[in-house]
């Protein structure tokens, strides 16, 4: 038969059950590399982590050393340190030992003849006897001879001739009429040889070579003693140089030179001009000075202390020239003053000026600080403190003296060298070194435009002298404390 025609799809039949997993196919080839991706942030840091355990120590090395190094580069200088704090004090020295001996004296004058006596030992000399009632007025003697005429005076008449001398009587030997000129240097001779002859002719024993106020004549021993003690308070010194005990004994009286020169007080000894001063010496027995006389009470000066640039020295300069307790100072004493100590002949009873200078010790010590117009030299101590005692020193040989001017004219170191005035003292300067003191804000300035700025005739290092520079603060103690001064405060 023939074939039927195809039958109708039937409908779709309801989903069977999900079968069961089948195995993992193989794995894949990898694919190509895929292009780079944006760089991320970066990430914050991380914490710290522990630290690490101390390793053990490695084995010994062997002991080969390497070649030397080149040496290195010199280091910088170090800073300067800061001045150190003074020292105490020092305690005083030993005393030293004792001088040469002195050369042996002049000869002695001849002594007028005595009674023939018994030759026997000589005794020590006696202390002088009491003044003797006036004997009765002796026959008239023969005309004495003229007395010896007497240096011309500066400033003041001649003294009186003397008169005839008077017979002496049998064995007293004492002297007779006066001696010449005498006195003549201060306007009073013929009153001092008045005075000293007839203290001469009433107790004297003796001729003596001199009395009263110098001439010829009149009494020796104590006669003259006391006759150079009558000179002295009227006749402007004393009798002429001539041998005695201190302070009477070679003592030069002030001559025309001194008066030149403007020098008040000689202090017994002799006036030379120098270059930029005057200086006085006394090389046989010292120079001197007391407040009645030089040749009266005068007493020596403290061997320490009075060099070149001393306060002391330059108070003594003051006391020469202007005399003691002066109205003024016109000029000041430069730190070229300088005293020089005579050694190998007696010592003496001394002012004391054995401080330093800027001490406490103003009323009574000559080296503490510079005398002011009306100060009595006379109240400083005598010895070795301010409670005077009976020291001795070696005497003053020399002085040397120096004043300051502001003269443009003037040579070297005095020239432009201003004083120390008022405007200095205030701030407490003790050495202007010849300038003028300005105030700062803190402190002072020192100024000396004509000449410069010096001390004892010198002037300073001109390298490592600036700002801060030890030259500099020594300069500053320098001028604040005074030479050998006692320092309080660093600069």
């Amino acid at each position: 038969g023939r074939v039927g025609s195809e039958g109708r799809m039937g409908g779709t039949g309801p989903m069977g059950a999900p079968g069961q997993q089948g195995p993992m196919g193989h794995e894949g080839m990898w694919g190509a590399r895929g292009v780079a991706g944006i760089a991320g942030t970066v990430g914050q840091i991380g914490f710290k982590g522990d630290t690490g355990h101390v390793g053990q120590y490695g084995a010994d090395g062997l002991d080969i050393y390497g070649p030397r190094g080149r040496t290195g580069p010199a280091g910088h200088p170090g800073y300067e340190g800061k001045p150190g704090i003074p020292g105490p004090s020092g305690a005083s020295g030993l005393e030293g030992a004792m001088g040469l001996a002195g050369g042996r004296g002049e000869k002695g004058h001849l002594g007028s003849p005595g009674h023939d006596g018994i030759s026997g030992h000589a005794g020590p000399e006696g202390h002088a006897g009491k003044m003797g009632a006036n004997g009765h007025d002796g026959p008239p003697g023969p005309p004495g001879p003229p007395g010896a005429a007497g240096a011309s005076g500066v400033h003041g008449n001649s003294g009186a001739q003397g008169t005839a001398g008077g017979k002496r009587s049998a064995g007293s030997a004492s002297g007779g009429g006066g001696g010449g000129q005498s006195g003549g240097n201060s306007g009073f001779g013929g009153v001092v040889a008045a005075v000293g002859n007839a203290v001469g002719a009433a107790i004297g024993k003796g001729l003596g070579p001199r009395s009263g106020g110098g001439g010829k004549g009149g009494g020796g021993g104590i006669g003259a003693a006391i006759g150079n003690a009558v000179g002295a308070v009227f006749g402007g010194g004393g009798g002429a140089y001539a041998a005695g005990a201190w302070p009477g004994g070679w003592c030069h009286p002030p001559d025309a030179v001194c008066k030149s020169l403007g020098i008040k007080d000689n202090m017994c000894g002799t006036c030379t001009k120098t270059a930029t001063g005057f200086k006085l010496e006394n090389t046989k027995a010292g120079l001197r000075w007391g407040a009645a006389g030089a040749a009266v009470d005068g007493k020596s000066f403290d061997d320490n202390y009075i060099g070149k640039g001393s306060m002391q020295a330059r108070n003594i300069c003051i006391l020469a020239k202007y005399g003691n307790k002066p109205a003024a100072l016109p000029e000041s004493p430069t730190s070229n003053c300088a005293g020089s100590t005579k050694y190998g002949i007696p010592a003496q009873a001394h002012w004391y000026g054995n401080c330093r200078t800027g001490s406490k010790e103003t009323a009574c010590c000559s080296n503490a600080a510079m005398m002011v117009p009306g100060q009595d030299f006379g109240k400083f101590a005598v010895g070795n403190s301010c409670k005077s005692d009976k020291d001795t020193d070696s005497v003053l040989g020399s002085i040397s003296c120096e004043f300051g001017s502001a003269s443009l004219t003037a040579p070297w170191p005095v020239k432009a060298c201003y004083p120390l005035d008022k405007s200095c003292t205030d701030l407490g300067v003790k050495d202007n070194l010849c300038g003028k003191c300005e105030k700062t804000a803190a402190g002072y300035r020192l100024v000396n435009h004509e000449a410069g700025l010096r001390f004892a005739g010198a002037s300073f290092d001109d390298n490592n002298v600036g700002k801060g520079t030890v030259q500099a603060r020594n300069i500053c103690i320098l001028s604040r404390y005074g030479n050998k001064g006692q320092v309080t405060r660093q600069p």
